[in-house]
């Protein structure tokens, strides 16, 4: 296969290596089992209609198509030369390149393809953009000549006004699919050939381009025309595709923009229990590198009669939301969290696709196995700002219970300095020289509230 290219404004013929098997393709449509010469002007007879119109303006013809006649007509407004048809109108390869990197990306497998299909009976491949110049054309040496005398390649205007009727132009002109054989077209330079031109449109009807089959006007056929609005068609689903995964990739980013702004840690797993994704504050307060964790598995348990069950292995796992408890990937400790189900329709079957663990920053905090030491005391009486009769009576309390070894508890709502006076209580105590210990046992699940704040010891055998 070769492909006619512009290189110093002339046009030129290049090998192009195939993309696809032609051993999984069909053998040509057209070459097999036909017989004749090709390339060759039409009679006096065939042309009688285009001769007569020429003169006269009139159509005497019934049969020739209405499409056809109004689009002579508005080649002669354009005041094109009949005799004419090699184009004159270009734009410059870096343009065409510029406009042509993704329409032709996505093109270029079917037009391979299509080609196979047409390969041996003298037929080019041409992709055109919307406004209809040439971007491509691909095809086999002998018919890549005749394209070559009418400038049939990259950057050449192939619209109604710049080479008259043609199918690409009048596609152009009424977006639709067109065939024009022999003398249907205005210039008769081009009675030499048939060409069949579809639209390529867009998910919203826009259209981006045309694609286009050309060749000898003895090989004719409906099918021709069939078989361009096929592939047409495969490219626009190409396009669907691409246009579908760029969108999705938009809303990744707008996904993990929104989960990383987020005050709480979130980790988003499968049915299975395997990673599918960690925002910045899951990482940060389980201390794990999601590039780590994605694509493993995360241990999680849930309470179930009084004991602890493997989470995921539940048969009633992500059907309502639940508490769960995180093992930590370092083995250090657990976490509390909230899997929230995520539900997939299947054959109106409401299935489980998976779980989204989230957890608040007060209760991401892991504890570890034994306390830490030497935790220095930051705030004492004295730093208790306050004169109101209330404040000073829980002062003077809170002192006087300080020098017992009594247990103290405090109560209060959030933000109301429950740890600031707890702190000044140890500071005013006879333990005041040993490390203040803060632990938070909201974190801590009640089934292992005692392991974790009084230990393990082994059971005596009987």
């Amino acid at each position: 296969m070769y492909c006619l290219v512009r290189k110093n404004n002339r046009f030129c013929f290049v090998e192009d290596g195939l993309s696809v098997d032609s051993h999984s393709l069909v053998r040509s449509l057209f070459s097999p089992k036909w017989r004749g010469g090709t390339w060759r002007l039409p009679s006096h007879t065939e042309k009688k209609t285009w001769t007569r119109f020429l003169k006269t303006g009139r159509i005497d013809d019934p049969r020739l198509n209405q499409k056809i006649e109004q689009s002579w007509r508005r080649c002669l407004k354009a005041a094109v030369g009949p005799t004419k048809g090699v184009c004159e109108k270009f734009i410059s390869v870096g343009e065409v390149e510029h406009r042509s990197e993704k329409l032709s990306d996505l093109a270029k497998p079917i037009m391979d393809t299509l080609y196979h299909c047409v390969k041996g009976s003298e037929f080019v491949i041409v992709l055109v953009n919307r406004d209809g110049y040439i971007l491509k054309t691909i095809g086999g040496l002998k018919e890549l000549k005749q394209a070559e005398k009418v400038k049939f390649g990259p950057g050449a205007d192939w619209s109604e006004e710049s080479v008259g009727t043609n199918a690409i132009g009048t596609a152009l002109a009424l977006g639709h699919p067109v065939q024009i054989t022999g003398p249907e077209h205005f210039c008769e330079t081009h009675h030499l050939w048939t060409c069949s031109a579809a639209p390529i449109r867009t998910q919203s009807g826009e259209i981006i381009g045309f694609l286009d089959i050309s060749g000898p006007r003895e090989r004719a056929t409906a099918h021709q025309l069939g078989l361009i609005v096929a592939a047409s068609r495969a490219i626009e689903d190409r396009l669907c595709l691409d246009e579908s995964y760029s969108k999705l990739c938009d809303i990744n980013q707008y996904l993990e923009a929104i989960l990383n702004s987020v005050s709480e840690g979130v980790i988003a797993v499968n049915g299975q229990g395997l990673v599918t994704g960690v925002n910045k504050v899951a990482a940060a307060a389980l201390r794990l590198d999601p590039q780590d964790v994605i694509g493993n598995p995360i241990q999680a348990s849930i309470q179930h009669d009084g004991r602890l069950h493997h989470f995921f292995a539940t048969k009633a796992a992500g059907f309502t939301k639940e508490e769960i408890i995180i093992k930590l990937p370092d083995g250090s400790g657990t976490s509390v969290a909230t899997a929230n189900p995520i539900f997939s329709e299947k054959d109106d079957i409401r299935s489980n696709a998976g779980f989204v663990l989230t957890f608040p920053p007060a209760k991401t905090t892991s504890y570890p196995r034994s306390p830490a030491r030497g935790s220095a005391v930051r705030f004492t009486f004295r730093d208790i700002i306050g004169e109101s009769s209330a404040i000073r009576q829980s002062i003077e309390k809170a002192k006087r219970v300080a020098r017992g070894p009594s247990t103290i508890l405090i109560l209060g709502e959030s933000g109301t300095g429950k740890e600031l006076f707890a702190q000044a209580i140890h500071a005013h105590s006879d333990f005041r020289t040993g490390p203040f210990v803060s632990f938070n046992c909201g974190a801590v699940p009640r089934e292992l509230i005692q392991s974790e704040l009084f230990g393990y010891v082994r059971s005596e055998e009987r």
